[in-house]
């Protein structure tokens, strides 16, 4: 933890490796590891275990005791007393999948009564082994990408009432952030043989419309710095992506969420994957790697 925005931190032993954070505020936070959720209302200089949960990535919080869980297999809980005691949520439920192979990945609301929460449907591939890409990167760069079915679930209310959506696409949903006048930023990786790791869409008003993908650029994160001003975190890949070796991390930012420019960034970052945390148009990025970096500012 940091009290100085950065520049110096602190080591918190946790029982359990973190898989996310969430904080509701300067005090509360919590954190999901893989066999739990941990709170603290210290600002993170302890933590205590609230409730032992698995499949879990994520929660989102909208007030100390009101919050929301997501992942796997196909679940959503809602909680009302502070993570102690978790319900299904029904809609999250309904929707038509085989429950092995559907996975809530990620949640965000943009006020306290509108949500987005997003996940993926993906079946398995005939004949597949099962082995990850990088076993034979060869043979999986021959593979074209397989179909998945997106689900998105939205509510207007606080998240009392939820309404689902699925669209049949190529990639993954991997961020969904929210910015200024109701706009959002998505992020879809892709894998096998797909000519581009990585595509960035703005969403607005209902209707998407892709904004950056570049070859051998994976983009792992998004974030906001103004009402127009973006920005995108990525590792540049080699030809064959599916390499789990840490590349070049590359950071772009954008005036209009149209024309995005390179930043430099120290030569040292490399990552597989990175995320980055914006706030008052401050950013700091953390890489898988150990690197831990913040926007300089003029």
């Amino acid at each position: 933890m940091t009290r100085d925005a950065g520049k110096t931190w602190t080591e918190v032993p946790i029982k359990e490796p973190p898989l996310s954070v969430f904080f509701l505020n300067e005090s509360s936070g919590w954190i999901v590891t893989p066999n739990g959720l941990w709170r603290t209302d210290e600002s993170g200089l302890s933590w205590r275990k609230v409730k032992a949960l698995k499949g879990v990535e994520r929660v989102h919080f909208v007030t100390e005791d009101h919050g929301f869980a997501v992942g796997s297999p196909k679940l959503m809980m809602e909680t009302k007393d502070g993570g102690k005691t978790w319900t299904d949520i029904a809609a999250a439920k309904a929707v038509k999948s085989n429950p092995d192979y559907t996975a809530y990945h990620w949640i965000e609301f943009q006020t306290p009564t509108r949500a987005i929460a997003s996940g993926t449907v993906v079946p398995p591939r005939p004949f597949d082994s099962g082995e990850p890409a990088w076993i034979d990167p060869e043979h999986a760069a021959q593979r074209r990408q397989w179909p998945t079915l997106m689900i998105t679930l939205e509510s207007r209310d606080g998240g009392t009432t939820w309404t689902s959506d699925t669209a049949p696409t190529f990639g993954y949903p991997r961020r969904f952030r929210f910015g200024p006048a109701g706009r959002a930023l998505a992020v879809l990786q892709f894998e096998n043989a797909f000519e581009y790791p990585s595509e960035v869409y703005v969403v607005e008003k209902g209707k998407s419309r892709r904004v950056l993908r570049q070859k051998q650029l994976l983009v792992s994160d998004v974030g906001w710095l103004g009402p127009e001003r973006a920005i995108a975190v990525a590792v540049q890949t080699p030809s064959m992506h599916q390499i789990p070796v840490p590349g070049k991390l590359k950071v772009l930012t954008t005036d209009n969420l149209d024309d995005w420019s390179e930043m430099d960034v120290d030569w040292k970052a490399y990552a597989r994957q990175a995320v980055v945390a914006t706030v008052g148009g401050r950013a700091w990025i953390g890489t898988d790697t150990g690197l831990l970096l913040e926007l300089v500012t003029e």
